[in-house]
């Protein structure tokens, strides 16, 4: 198995378009001032995708409340494409995002594993079409060993601009 690189994410967004491990080998910081609103630190695009976190800690250090998220799965109904499936993340830390993991609807097959997502407004997000369970909901995701924990402070303006980022540029 080929194991492609994911460092050097400091200011950048990875998306992830092949199949493939991915691991990290050193704990980063995304900073990311410099991208549009709501661009994820990595966003994976291809079916059959493991992320390797390494035991490493994926720090963000923007706390403008903004809405960025960790790892995308899977694309918004704004953009057209076949969704993922077949996707695991494990080993590692991510910290301070507004949303640690977002999942879109029409994704299928996730494992989480071993995992802990510190400091952020949400967890986990998996996305769905109103009106309950139907092809395009996010299908069979699994937590293995996973830990969320919040944040002491008010964070408001994280979830109104997460939730604008949901309804808006993702069109939920």
């Amino acid at each position: 198995t080929q194991i492609f690189s994911l460092n050097n994410l400091n200011n950048r967004s990875k998306d992830i378009t092949r199949s493939g491990s991915y691991r990290l080998t050193y704990s980063d910081t995304y900073a990311p001032t410099s991208l549009s609103t709501g661009t994820p630190m990595i966003r994976v695009k291809a079916s059959t995708v493991e992320i390797d976190l390494n035991g490493m800690e994926i720090i963000c250090n923007d706390t403008s409340g903004t809405g960025y998220v960790g790892i995308e799965i899977g694309l918004p109904p704004s953009l057209s494409g076949t969704q993922p499936t077949n996707v695991v993340i494990k080993n590692g830390s991510l910290k301070g995002f507004d949303c640690g993991i977002l999942i879109h609807s029409g994704v299928k097959n996730v494992m989480i594993e071993n995992v802990q997502i510190t400091d952020s407004s949400v967890g986990v997000a998996c996305m769905g079409k109103s009106g309950g369970f139907d092809t395009e909901s996010v299908v069979s995701v699994i937590f293995d060993n996973v830990r969320i924990l919040g944040h002491g402070s008010d964070k408001r303006t994280a979830l109104v601009n997460l939730k604008t980022l949901i309804e808006t540029t993702y069109t939920y």
